[in-house]
């Protein structure tokens, strides 16, 4: 997809002035939207007050900075890895965890010198998240895309979503193939790496669930501030004029280098965090257009694998745009688990969260997977 901004050179020239004067006016205050604690060797980017508890705000180091004392703090002179440092892109698209990195690998968050995690990663021979509590001799798969909340961010891989929900399974292999940062672009390019789909055979039924946030939403469209806190780096859809599907179009920071510096240069500005400036607006449309790659992967998931597998949309708890992509779902007879209005996530309750962070816990697994297995056995997804 290109980016939904269709604005000649002459319409960037009033947001350029404005960013320069505003770029200008905090350089010379020394304020930015992240700033550092002051101490050299310490590698946490602190976040204004303000910002600690909003949600999707509560940020981490790990994809703006790496540091230079890992090495020094490691007693068993093994290299911690920060979480960005896993994955590489391939040439369409795919990102895919390196080869160096097949097997066990540490995955670590220092804050104030505090070890918050330090969590062995293991990835199986075709570059997946391995899950837990597998069943022996079953035919019959529950695939999960979405995106480090899906993953596993911080937790062990008995501790992850999707290894919560194969503990609850006796029927169904659930296979992880969600990465730290991914969306509904990944998923879609993932149908064309045959590698991800190894041991996923066509005949034996089963479901694709995808994990739709907000910030799913914001990936797909490429939203500034997105793309500039962390995503320069990521992948992104354009729309092929003939089939009308969205397919791989590049990555931003090296296929749409004018709106990354752009978005670079707002994602630093306090004053357009503070009155909540963002580029593009996410109104009907591009939720539509958001949606209809959703269909799209659906297309292709009962393509493969036949009309009678199930798709199944999750809807994330407390996000109002979720609520606004409803109708969309149901003109394009996608089939959605509306947790919208759940209350399970409760940002007060810190037993649900990883400290400094917004992942959730083994514990908000543990409760969402429960509620999960149980609406797809009440729906009739699942065979008892």
């Amino acid at each position: 997809m290109k980016i939904p901004l269709k604005l000649s050179i002459l319409s960037f020239i009033p947001l350029l002035l404005l960013i320069f004067i505003l770029t200008i006016l905090e350089m010379s205050a020394r304020v930015g939207w992240f700033k550092w604690n002051g101490n050299t060797d310490n590698i946490e980017v602190e976040h204004q007050e303000n910002q600690l508890h909003k949600k999707y705000q509560l940020l981490t180091d790990w994809s703006w900075r790496k540091s230079s004392n890992y090495e020094q703090q490691d007693t068993e002179k093994e290299k911690l890895l920060v979480e960005s440092d896993f994955y590489e892109a391939l040439a369409n698209g795919y990102f895919v965890v390196k080869k160096d990195f097949i097997g066990r690998h540490k995955s670590t968050r220092i804050v104030n010198r505090e070890v918050v995690f330090d969590r062995i990663y293991e990835f199986d021979d075709n570059r997946r998240r391995k899950t837990s509590f597998h069943p022996a001799n079953v035919d019959r798969h529950l695939i999960v895309f979405g995106c480090s909340n899906v993953f596993g961010y911080g937790l062990d891989e008995i501790d992850t979503l999707p290894s919560q929900i194969q503990k609850r399974l006796k029927r169904d292999y659930v296979f992880n193939l969600a990465r730290s940062g991914g969306s509904i672009v990944d998923a879609i390019v993932t149908f064309d790496e045959t590698k991800a789909w190894q041991q996923i055979r066509p005949s034996a039924g089963g479901v694709l669930f995808f994990f739709s946030y907000q910030l799913h939403m914001e990936r797909f469209v490429g939203r500034m501030r997105n793309i500039g806190s962390w995503n320069k780096d990521g992948a992104f859809l354009r729309k092929n004029k003939e089939s009308g599907e969205y397919e791989y179009g590049g990555i931003f920071s090296k296929n749409q280098k004018i709106w990354t510096i752009l978005s670079l240069m707002i994602s630093q500005s306090a004053f357009l965090e503070e009155i909540s400036f963002d580029w593009p607006p996410l109104d009907e449309n591009l939720l539509e257009d958001y949606v209809r790659a959703i269909h799209q992967l659906q297309s292709k998931y009962k393509a493969r694998y036949g009309s009678k597998n199930y798709f199944v949309v999750y809807l994330n708890p407390g996000e109002s745009l979720n609520r606004l992509i409803i109708p969309f779902l149901e003109k394009y007879k996608i089939f959605y688990l509306n947790y919208a209005d759940f209350r399970l996530q409760d940002y007060a309750n810190s037993d649900l969260f990883l400290k400094y962070d917004g992942h959730p816990s083994p514990e908000y697994n543990r409760l969402l997977s429960e509620q999960l297995v149980f609406d797809l056995h009440r729906n009739g997804f699942l065979t008892p």
